[in-house]
């Protein structure tokens, strides 16, 4: 199970399919260990995966590992869902993109892609089975 161990629960009620979202390290009865615990592991492994994805694009290791919490910050929100970009994410995928690095360009467009959150929701949502329209 990885960050933040979601469960999702279903509920038909005539045409309409109900899906409800519930975050098991959001349960302040599971203790903060499960959360520490998911958090700190899903946090090392996309680390690895983003320096040496960087690397391989042709980033120094210590670049690979300045840019790090960036796409952490990235791929978290994504796998939370129902992402929302701010000013201080719209600032860092503006430097990469006016970055000269290519490498930099492409780390901006998967970051830029993360932080999309297209329709429909991810966590809790209701779809009218009849008609595919959702809210």
């Amino acid at each position: 199970m990885t960050f933040p161990c979601p469960i999702r629960f279903v509920d038909l009620e005539g045409s309409r399919l109900k899906i409800r979202t519930v975050n098991l390290a959001d349960i302040p009865e599971r203790g903060d260990s499960l959360r520490e615990e998911s958090l700190r592991a899903f946090e090392q492994g996309i680390r690895t995966r983003a320096i040496s994805m960087m690397t391989a694009r042709g980033l120094t290791p210590e670049e690979a590992l300045a840019w790090s919490p960036h796409v952490i910050e990235a791929y978290l929100a994504h796998t939370v869902g129902d992402e929302k970009s701010g000013p201080k994410q719209k600032a860092v995928l503006e430097r990469l993109a006016g970055h000269g690095l290519p490498a930099l360009g492409a780390i901006g467009r998967y970051l830029e892609a993360l932080w999309t959150n297209a329709p429909p929701p991810d966590n809790n949502l209701t779809i009218d089975l009849e008609d595919g329209s959702f809210a």
